[in-house]
């Protein structure tokens, strides 16, 4: 089965009735921010409007999620320790 694609999800910053202005604040945009995407796109039927997009990755926190897990993972460990000894010695006075 493939894998769950991600999109992308770029957000309208600005509409301009011009190409020059939408290029403009696109060099803008681009300036200040150098991990985002941004592009210019035409709309409507006739080509009179010009949007400004803007896409912004999202910032992974990887290290943190890892530290997590293996805190997660040892707690899950102790308890079934905890419950294989609680067995055993249930087991033994049973007898």
């Amino acid at each position: 089965m493939p894998s769950a694609q991600i999109y992308k999800v770029w957000n309208t910053v600005a509409t301009f009735a011009t190409y020059k202005e939408a290029d403009e604040k696109r060099n803008e945009l681009a300036l200040k921010n150098e991990d985002s995407l941004v592009k210019v796109r035409r709309s409507n039927l006739n080509g009179g409007i010009y949007r400004v997009k803007q896409y912004i990755p999202p910032v992974k926190k990887i290290e943190e999620n890892q530290d997590k897990n293996k805190q997660s993972k040892k707690r899950q460990n102790t308890k079934r320790y905890q419950k294989n000894v609680n067995k055993k010695i249930r087991n033994r006075s049973e007898k």
